[in-house]
């Protein structure tokens, strides 16, 4: 998602979602917000993309099958 050129339902397949709803529904679920509300907020908040370093306090999203 913090991608500028990936679209989201790139983003989603990668995830192993089949529809990017699913994938925007179980974001909105785990974030608060839809995936493009998320990369808005990200235009305004970040000038350059930069993968962030792994948290073991940040959430994950879990796909069950």
């Amino acid at each position: 998602m913090r991608a500028p050129d990936a679209r989201v339902l790139d983003v989603a397949v990668a995830c192993g979602f089949k529809t990017q709803q699913h994938f925007a529904q179980a974001f909105r679920d785990l974030w608060g917000v839809s995936p493009t509300e998320y990369r808005q907020d990200l235009v305004g908040s970040e000038a350059t993309w930069a993968p962030e370093p792994s948290s073991e306090d940040a959430p994950l999203l879990v796909i069950s099958g």
